[in-house]
């Protein structure tokens, strides 16, 4: 049952941290072009 927990805590931090990433790019595409 925790792992369970751990897991989709994990899945959602995964999720947060690409939107940063694709944020980022977007951001800094913006900038460069």
């Amino acid at each position: 049952m925790i792992n369970y927990i751990y897991n989709q805590i994990y899945s959602l931090h995964v999720l947060m941290c690409r939107e940063k990433v694709t944020n980022i790019t977007k951001i800094t595409g913006w900038w460069y072009n």
